[in-house]
């Protein structure tokens, strides 16, 4: 990874500012980069402000810093025309960042193929390098390159440095357990000793997480329709929204099996969607809600209902029990709700069924569970009038 950093040599001093003729050559492709959409890149314009110019709100910001804001030894600088970075290049370089902070091997670039993880941070180090030194922005390349393009910084932050594809975008949920816990257990209390802290966590914070968790399982009012989850909910109006946006003249390739488009956008959706995938699936019925299970590797969503219009219906899919936590199948699975209907429930033992078991196993029907028990009753006699109690164990073993 160290082979990534930019030569020396070619780093702009800190005496003077770079010609233009020093940089002839070197380009960043701006166009592009303000052309590509998607649902981070719009909620980081709508922050910004329409206006990339004076208007936005990071123009505002004060550069005069007041003196206790200082560290020790740090003093203002003689310069007072100087600025860390002027306000036309915040924009761009935010926007930049959060492409590099997107990207992914699973992730198809516009124009370009799969990329691998270092191809990725390759390239991005080296546009970002590029576009600094093409603007004279070299105490900004420097603080961006210490603090997150460095490789013992960039495998903290970055998407592409792991194989799988993480639900997070942030660390949200870390920060919102910790203000739910000020908030609801800790409100009047001041730095509480750390055994007091732990009594807490066992006895208050624990018991609360254990009765949500319950209440999202399977299993939970069982033969109840059950509501979708905050995940659902924020997926089924992200597919409804995607289903009606306007869709352009330009051809993408899109892959429904594995779930990938090269549209640029997929990767900055919080559900990984895009309006030319949901578009190019028939309408999806009202249990795809309840069943869609997001997944950490390609294809990112399984179901039955996921199938191209140009494709036959009866494409196979992979048997959803061959799942683990890694790609997302980590639900109860209570098997074929087809067994509640009529009072069937009725007639099998529902504390035995409880947890997860095969669909194949859990879709058959009563009659046959039972026909199962007595073959395997009829075998076991079967061995004890064939053979002694030796043949038995050996049948066993094997």
């Amino acid at each position: 990874m160290d082979g990534l950093s930019p030569d020396p040599s070619q780093l702009p001093t800190t005496d003077s500012d770079p010609s233009p003729s020093s940089n002839e050559g070197v380009e960043v492709d701006l166009d592009g980069m303000t052309d590509e959409g998607g649902e981070l890149i719009d909620k980081l314009d709508e922050w910004l402000g329409s206006d990339s110019g004076a208007g936005s709100e990071l123009d505002e910001a004060d550069e005069d810093d007041p003196e206790w804001d200082f560290e020790e030894g740090e003093t203002r600088v003689k310069d007072l025309t100087y600025v860390f970075c002027p306000a036309p290049h915040r924009k761009p370089i935010l926007r930049l960042f959060t492409k590099h902070f997107c990207q992914h091997p699973a992730f198809s670039e516009r124009n370009e193929g799969p990329c691998s993880a270092m191809e990725i941070r390759k390239h991005a180090v080296l546009e970002m390098y590029q576009f600094c030194r093409q603007r004279g922005l070299r105490e900004v390349w420097g603080y961006l390159w210490t603090s997150w393009y460095l490789p013992r910084k960039w495998k903290l932050w970055a998407r592409s440095t792991s194989p799988y594809i993480s639900r997070w975008r942030t660390t949200m949920g870390t920060e919102n357990f910790w203000k739910q816990l000020k908030h609801n257990h800790l409100h009047h209390m001041l730095r509480p000793r750390l055994d007091l802290l732990v009594w807490i966590l066992i006895t208050k914070v624990t018991p609360e997480y254990i009765a949500r968790a319950e209440v999202l399982e399977d299993t939970h009012h069982l033969g109840r329709s059950k509501p979708l989850s905050t995940y659902q909910k924020y997926f089924k109006s992200s597919w409804k929204q995607l289903a009606e946006a306007s869709v352009s003249g330009n051809i993408y390739v899109t892959d429904v099996t594995m779930w990938t488009c090269n549209c640029g956008q997929q990767k900055y959706h919080s559900q990984h969607l895009c309006k030319h995938l949901v578009q190019s699936v028939q309408p999806p019925p009202m249990h795809f809600w309840h069943q869609v299970v997001r997944r950490h590797i390609l294809p990112l969503y399984r179901h039955p209902a996921l199938v191209s219009d140009i494709e036959a219906m009866d494409v196979e899919h992979p048997d959803p029990d061959e799942g683990s936590i890694t790609d997302g199948d980590d639900h109860v699975w209570m098997g074929n709700p087809d067994m509640l209907v009529e009072g069937q429930w009725r007639e099998f033992d529902l504390e035995g069924m409880l947890g997860k078991r095969p669909r194949s196993v859990m879709s058959m029907s009563t009659e046959e569970l039972s026909s199962s028990a007595e073959h395997d009753m009829e075998e076991v006699q079967r061995l004890l009038n064939e053979g002694d109690e030796s043949d038995l164990e050996e049948e066993v073993r094997q």
